[in-house]
């Protein structure tokens, strides 16, 4: 069960724990490569130490996703998947259309600005999200 947790507990914990994760992709040690000029402003020491901390933070998020999951707590992003109409676990905030070649085909989730927050199946909040439109050309 939940505990004594209330849905909007469980929702800002949910929307936290997937801030934590976009943040953290963006110290990845694959984003952290020569010419991103992380090198010309740290020593290559300091930057193994930042990538050894985020692994850690990394473990540290699974735990928090375990421990989520095990009360039932669901915290997906939809961002790449179809959008099929009257999906109702995502709010469209705006629509864009694409034209450059994309992997994907049709509507889509091309942003999420929030993610799906359910409790044992049952939405309790959707994710707030930016759709993409593939142009035909």
């Amino acid at each position: 069960s939940s505990g004594n947790f209330s849905d909007k507990d469980l929702v800002d914990l949910g929307h936290q724990l997937w801030l934590l994760e976009k943040r953290l992709q963006e110290f990845e040690p694959s984003r952290l490569v020569r010419g991103s000029g992380v090198e010309d402003e740290l020593p290559l020491k300091a930057v193994r130490r930042i990538e050894r901390q985020i692994k850690r933070a990394n473990v540290s998020i699974a735990t928090l996703r375990d421990v989520a999951c095990s009360v039932g707590l669901e915290v997906t992003d939809p961002t790449g998947q179809r959008y099929e109409i009257g999906w109702s676990a995502v709010e469209i905030v705006e629509w864009q259309d694409v034209s450059t070649p994309r992997v994907h085909r049709g509507e889509y989730v091309h942003e999420a600005l929030s993610p799906i927050i359910q409790l044992n199946g049952r939405l309790l909040s959707p994710a707030r999200v930016i759709c993409a439109k593939e142009e035909s050309s």
